[in-house]
C-alpha cells in the first residue's frame, strides 16, 4: 500500500514563502536588496528595506569623520573655528550650528558715548526706518559682509575763536548696499532728510550737552565710491553743520 502524499495548504504555502530561511530558497531577495517601500513576491508579501541605487553625497561634502553608506565612505569636510569666523555670522548645521566671534561686536545703541555725532545718529534713526546699532552705525564700520547699512562718520571741522560755543562739523555719510540701486537709494534718502535743515535741537540720549544744528549743507549728492572686496556698494556724501550748544 502505497504512502498517501500530504500537501502544504495556501495558508502554509505562504507562511514557507514569508519565512526569513525559506525565501532565498524559492529565489525571492533579500528586503535589504530591494528598493525601499517596494512591495514584491506573488501576493507582495514582501517590502524592500534596502535604498538601492542611491545617490550619496561626496566625501567633501560629509563632515569630517562621519561614516556614511554602510561604511564605505567617510567624510572629510572640516569647519572653520567660530574664532576664525566674521562676528555673528551663523554657519554649520542649518546655517545656524555655530556663530562667529572674529571682529568686535558694534557696540549697542545705548552704548555709544553721548557726544553730538551721537545725538545726530539719533535724530537720523528718529526720522527714518533705521535702527542704531543694526543698519545705522556712529562712527565705525564692523559689520557682517552683505549687510545694507549707513555710516555716520566725524570728520572734525573749523572752530568759532569769537564763540567757543559754535563750531562747523564736518560728516561724512557712507551708504553700503548689496545692490549699487539699494545703496544709491539709501544715500539719496539720507541727503534728502539732511541738506537744507536749519533750526534743529538734536536729542539728548543720556545726559550732556544739548546740541543746536543752525544748518546743514550738503557739499555733494551722493556719489559711487566703489564696488567693495565683499561685493557690496559704497555711495557717500559730505556735509558741514554748524552747530552750538543749547542756552
Amino acid at each position: 500500500m502505497g504512502i498517501k502524499p500530504t500537501f502544504a495548504t495556501p495558508g502554509d504555502a505562504l507562511s514557507i514563502l514569508t519565512n526569513g530561511a525559506q525565501k532565498h530558497a524559492v529565489g525571492y531577495p533579500d528586503p535589504g536588496d530591494v528598493t525601499l517601500g517596494l512591495a514584491y513576491g506573488p501576493q507582495l508579501e514582501f517590502t524592500g528595506t534596502g535604498a538601492a541605487g542611491a545617490d550619496y553625497p561626496s566625501e567633501d561634502d560629509v563632515r569630517d569623520g562621519t561614516d556614511y553608506d554602510g561604511g564605505g565612505q567617510t567624510g572629510n569636510m572640516t569647519l572653520p573655528a567660530e574664532e576664525d569666523v566674521r562676528y555673528n555670522v551663523t554657519y554649520g548645521t542649518g546655517g545656524i550650528e555655530y556663530t562667529g566671534t572674529f571682529g568686535n561686536a558694534p557696540p549697542a545703541a545705548g552704548t555709544y558715548p553721548d557726544t553730538f555725532i551721537r545725538e545726530f545718529c539719533q535724530w537720523i534713526e528718529n526720522n527714518t526706518s533705521r535702527v542704531l546699532g543694526t543698519d545705522l552705525l556712529c562712527g565705525h564700520e564692523e559689520t557682517d559682509d552683505g549687510a545694507t547699512i549707513d555710516i555716520v562718520l566725524d570728520n572734525g571741522g573749523p572752530t568759532n575763536f569769537y564763540s567757543t560755543d559754535m563750531k562747523d562739523k564736518s560728516l561724512q555719510i557712507l551708504s553700503i548696499a548689496p545692490t549699487y540701486m539699494t545703496a544709491h537709494a539709501n544715500a539719496n534718502e539720507l541727503f534728502t532728510l539732511c541738506h537744507g535743515k536749519s533750526g534743529l535741537t538734536m536729542p539728548v540720549i543720556t545726559s550732556g550737552e544739548e546740541y543746536i544744528v543752525n544748518t546743514i549743507n550738503c557739499l555733494n549728492t551722493p556719489m559711487f565710491l566703489s564696488k567693495r572686496e565683499d561685493g557690496r556698494y559704497e555711495f557717500s556724501f559730505n556735509m558741514m553743520l554748524n552747530i552750538q550748544d543749547a542756552p
